[in-house]
């Protein structure tokens, strides 16, 4: 399952991908990404992982909701986890606007 991973106690959790090292995220999203060449591809990838993430969060238990997660940071409360999704795109969303205004674009998209 994509960027799905299960802690000791048989839970599963959006989680960082399971890498040792830099160099070896950076061979496997570079692969990845060669996949996408479009922004319709692109954007189809987003919305069928935001849909994927929603429906696992729909099935989420209040146990669940309160447990503790593994996490590439290591232990985190699965309230917080469910958070780093949306946190993380808004911080990509903020640097390509960096870069379009870079490119003299100061639209707002």
């Amino acid at each position: 399952e994509r960027n799905l991973a299960v802690d000791g106690q048989g839970e599963k959790a959006y989680i960082a991908y399971p890498f040792e090292k830099v160099a070896d995220i950076d061979v496997a999203f570079r692969a990845f990404e060669k996949k996408y060449q479009t922004r319709e591809e692109a954007k189809h990838l987003m919305d069928e992982m935001v849909a994927e993430f929603c429906n696992w969060l729909d099935a989420l238990t209040p146990e669940q909701y309160g447990s503790i997660v593994g996490s590439f940071f290591g232990p985190i409360p699965m309230a917080f986890g469910i958070t780093l999704p949306a946190l993380h795109t808004e911080i990509h969303i903020g640097q390509l606007e960096y870069i379009q205004t870079i490119y003299g674009d100061m639209e707002r998209h």
